[in-house]
């Protein structure tokens, strides 16, 4: 048994996935309730782009493991490919309690928020984002949008300077350029 489930991990190392896929479910017949099979047919799903059988797998594995931290933020991630952001709030919250200081968790999860329309507890899941790990560019990014939408300047610079600073070659670089320029030309406009 341990060997089928040895070959599945190899294939999908190899990037075999469908393969790999095909092992896990007959490792999964042979050997019901095995976590890491359960865990690892999730994990095959979402290297298959098949985000709803992903989400079907965790959820069954998460039955057992119920604090399996990455299992929780991939399920967190899947949702948000859906665009079901509550749900993808949700599993992205139970993640961090596993794993306080993921700056990663924190930013996906002032994503969703975001899109949630829920703009301050946003904020907040940036702010953790960058405490625990300054340099993650996104979250300062995302924070001065949102210190520019609540006319907060200042704040605004700062959070788009450290961007530039942390990913002066990101796609997103010349809008924060641009959105510089114009919060300086505002603020010599201003008294």
């Amino acid at each position: 048994m341990t060997r089928l489930l040895h070959a599945a991990n190899q294939l999908k190392e190899a990037g075999k996935y469908e393969e790999a896929l095909k092992a896990y479910l007959e490792a999964g017949e042979k050997m019901p309730g095995e976590a890491a099979v359960a865990y690892n047919i999730g994990v095959t799903f979402m290297a298959l782009n098949k985000t709803d059988e992903a989400i079907a797998a965790f959820l069954d594995f998460i039955r057992t493991k119920p604090d399996h931290g990455q299992a929780l933020k991939n399920l967190g991630q899947l949702f948000g490919k859906k665009k079901n952001f509550e749900e993808s709030a949700k599993y992205y919250g139970l993640a961090l309690r596993k794993s306080p200081d993921d700056a990663e968790s924190w930013y996906n999860l002032g994503v969703s928020q975001m899109n949630l329309g829920r703009t301050e507890e946003a904020r907040e899941s940036f702010l953790k984002s960058v405490a625990c790990q300054d340099a993650y560019a996104e979250s300062h990014f995302q924070l001065g949008l949102i210190y520019l939408n609540q006319n907060e300047r200042i704040k605004a610079r700062k959070a788009l300077e450290k961007f530039l600073r942390s990913a002066p070659e990101d796609a997103k670089a010349s809008l924060a350029k641009k959105i510089l320029e114009e919060i300086k030309e505002l603020s010599s406009k201003s008294p």
